[in-house]
């Protein structure tokens, strides 16, 4: 092999640049919340929820992944409240399709300590009603503070069922 030499003509040529990865063991554990991606309106996303909680009574964190903004319509954002009004008393957290919002409730906003004071988190924003200070959602930085369970590369093999769908797969 030897330097291949091309003529861009005085032109910038830079190399391809893809960013293909995955984050295989967050994704094992998100096999286990409640899948939000196929969701498309509100009425769908609290019918899954509240299927999820019949399946998984108690008190225990109600996980949620792949809600996507544009089901709001434009300009518009999940609310708290549309999660309070079914959860009162569970905390919920309910991480957007991107993996870098969550939409959470009041419950699980108190776990965190989040109230109407608490300053806007290094690169995050805690979107807040102007009417009454409170908060719509959180950013994914200030999320761990509150015990919520969390999904990472640090859960024990056995605890997912990722590793096993990816050996089903030949992964």
């Amino acid at each position: 092999m030897g330097t291949k030499v091309i003529n861009a003509g005085g032109k910038l040529v830079l190399p391809g640049f893809v960013d293909c990865h995955i984050h295989f063991m967050e994704g094992s554990a998100k096999l286990e919340w409640v899948r939000l991606e196929d969701a498309k309106s509100l009425s769908e996303i609290r019918f899954k929820l509240r299927s999820y909680a019949a399946q998984n009574p108690g008190e225990g964190w109600i996980l949620g992944h792949g809600w996507n903004y544009g089901m709001f319509g434009p300009g518009k954002l999940p609310d708290k409240q549309d999660l309070d009004d079914i959860f009162p008393n569970r905390a919920v957290s309910l991480e957007g399709f991107d993996g870098h919002t969550y939409w959470v409730n009041s419950k699980a906003l108190a776990l965190a300590g989040i109230t109407r004071d608490t300053p806007n988190p290094p690169n995050g924003t805690i979107v807040r009603d102007p009417a009454t200070g409170g908060s719509h959602r959180r950013s994914k930085r200030i999320g761990y503070r509150s015990g919520r369970p969390r999904a990472t590369h640090d859960e024990p093999r056995g605890k997912t069922p990722g590793p096993a769908r990816g050996n089903e797969m030949g992964q």
